[in-house]
């Protein structure tokens, strides 16, 4: 393998104006996310005491979110190493282009008799190379024997705490594994090896009092003042902790999604967006629908199938389950979109599950498992607190699909105003969740008994309300409610009402970020957790949650979250404020007939599936 001739890595950053964040993709993601401070650029020895002293604090903390998100340059980098490389000491070498004025043979003169030094002080090491960029300089029998070769998709943070020494040129991993502590030594001028924290090839290491920046110095320095930053979703002026956060979470999903999935029971409509909710590079992504394609494809244990969780797959489960497959199971999730799912919404959150569904209480499933037995950091509890006032603040919901409008119920002065939200009569929530009262007439008759002097405010499904699935209750004289809304939105509803009452709905959720009474005659996942009145609890649920716990399962760890505007994964924050300012902007008209809305839908689909890089 050869470089490009006479250009260094450093010098193709520095005219690409490239800086130490590059992106979620090295293919696809075009732009780059960090370049290096145009103007103003400054020294941290040469700032004020306090100042220094400040963004010192500042690099503490962002070099741990750089080290326990494992992030890189790129997130791609997602690929576990050989078990011989995790088995003993290692020694990296990354392979890419000299300096130009820099002789080869020299270079690699020095480089070898390190590299035996290094050998001959920890006999179990080995050597690996990596190439960085899909091309460089050496060959294998350039290097000492014994030396292998890595593939550039491995992740080499799982390989920092076993690094004796890295070798490089220019590379920006060379400053990444800095940050994990590993010894770096250069044959070419990287900027971030201007502060003493690197050796030159051929140099000995100078005493310990000579060292240069600490490591959060050298966060401070290379990360925050020598480096600007653009919004990975906005593309505006950012933080570097908001990138870091980006690539954090893109690395997360890419290295959750990797290898082989089969998907059943998904419609052609969800194949587009299920695709980019399951993204990863080299991934396989696969739509079955038998059992005859799922066995076609040679299922084994290393591989997923993905259920859409309402579909019947008794026989894929079975056959899954011989072969030693993981299942998984796919839903909406509870902040989804401006417009229903039923209309061909492409969705901004699903959950991914790993044990059951969330709205199946039979089966204990992976929110369960959270709620139950996670302690929250206090940092989770905050965003917790913060996302449930935006998303009441914005009066936000599941699916947004009515814009705002005021409302006051017909209750007399004084009188409570119960809210009782309607659900889909052949719902697998209902059928699953709410077996005791299953039907939206039985909650009303139960409502009715428990509050009867109360104001019913019955509010049907929008689902039901378009035509697109059933369980509508038509008005009339022997009506079990007192007052029947359809388009005042879901919030506006809430905020009226004293209390809810529902069988399963994520109503009773979005009243508890409200802090309203929610009576439960189901058994959701929101259910017995201390923070609603259960009429049928579920036994096995006997953690006492607060609000902003449940929140933070519910919303931070459980669901992932999808940006269609950027075409890229997001944070339930993020989603939210994109929901703020689309919210209104898909009004659903129940007038219109059923095939033009789905018409519309198509066309709206067709849009975003085009809009996809």
């Amino acid at each position: 393998m050869s470089g490009a001739p006479g250009t260094s890595q450093a010098q193709t950053r520095a005219e690409l104006g490239l800086g130490p964040l590059l992106g979620a993709r090295r293919c696809s993601d075009r732009r780059h996310l960090s370049r290096p401070r145009a103007v103003g650029r400054r020294l941290l020895s040469g700032l004020p005491a306090s100042e220094r002293a400040e963004l010192v604090s500042q690099g503490a903390r962002l070099r741990e979110q750089l080290t326990s998100g494992r992030v890189l340059d790129f997130s791609d980098r997602i690929e576990t190493p050989p078990d011989a490389a995790l088995a003993h000491p290692v020694i990296l070498v990354l392979d890419e282009p000299a300096a130009p004025n820099q002789h080869r043979d020299a270079t690699l003169g020095q480089l070898r008799s390190e590299l035996e030094q290094l050998r001959a002080a920890h006999p179990t090491a080995k050597i690996w190379v990596y190439c960085p960029a899909g091309e460089g300089r050496w060959t294998a029998r350039d290097l000492p024997d014994g030396t292998a070769w890595l593939p550039t998709s491995v992740d080499l943070t799982l390989l920092f705490a076993r690094t004796v020494a890295l070798f490089c040129g220019s590379s920006a991993l060379g400053l990444f594994a800095l940050l994990h502590g590993v010894p770096v030594v250069t044959w070419d001028a990287p900027s971030y090896g201007n502060y003493g924290c690197t050796r030159q090839l051929g140099q000995k290491p100078p005493p310990a009092e000579h060292h240069g920046l600490s490591l959060d110095e050298l966060v401070a320095q290379v990360f925050l003042l020598d480096t600007e930053y653009e919004h990975p979703l906005l593309q505006t002026p950012s933080s570097a902790e908001c990138v870091v956060e980006h690539l954090a979470l893109h690395r997360h999903y890419f290295a959750q999604n990797k290898g082989k999935i089969l998907c059943f029971g998904f419609t052609l409509w969800k194949v587009p967006f299920v695709r980019r909710f399951l993204e990863s590079p080299g991934n396989s992504i696969h739509f079955v629908r038998s059992l005859r394609g799922l066995k076609r494809h040679q299922l084994g244990p290393s591989d997923r199938v993905l259920l859409w969780s309402s579909r019947p797959a008794e026989e894929i489960v079975a056959y899954a389950r011989e072969q030693g497959a993981t299942i998984l199971r796919m839903e909406d999730g509870f902040l989804r979109s401006v417009g229903l799912g039923s209309e061909r919404t492409a969705p901004g959150s699903l959950v991914v599950d790993d044990s059951g569904i969330y709205y199946d209480p039979t089966t204990p499933s992976a929110l369960e498992r959270i709620l139950a037995s996670t302690v929250f950091t206090p940092e989770e509890l905050t965003r917790a607190r913060e996302l449930r006032h935006t998303i009441v603040e914005a009066r936000l919901s599941k699916y947004n699909p009515v814009a705002d409008k005021p409302y006051r119920p017909g209750a007399r002065a004084g009188q409570t105003v119960v809210l009782v939200p309607g659900q889909v009569a052949d719902d697998a929530s209902v059928r699953l969740g709410s077996r005791q009262t299953p039907s939206n007439e039985a909650l009303l008759l139960s409502a009715r008994r428990a509050r009867p002097d109360a104001w019913l405010v019955y509010k049907p499904h929008p689902d039901v309300l378009s035509g697109n699935r059933k369980g509508r209750i038509e008005p009339g004289p022997d009506q079990p409610f007192d007052e029947l809304v359809t388009d005042v939105p879901l919030p506006r509803c809430v905020e009226i009402a004293d209390e809810i009452h529902t069988m399963s709905s994520l109503v009773g959720f979005e009243a508890l970020l409200r802090e309203k009474r929610v009576v439960v005659y189901g058994q959701p996942f929101y259910s017995g957790w201390g923070l609603t009145e259960d009429q049928f609890p579920l036994e096995r649920r006997t953690r006492k949650l607060s609000l902003d716990e449940l929140v933070a399962g519910t919303l931070l760890r459980y669901p992932r979250y999808y940006s269609w505007n950027a075409n890229s994964f997001c944070t339930a924050e993020q989603l939210v404020a994109e929901l703020k300012r689309n919210a209104g902007a898909a009004n659903l008209d129940y007038k219109t007939p059923r095939v033009l809305r789905r018409l519309k839908g198509l066309v709206r689909l067709a849009r975003e599936i085009l809009s996809v890089r």
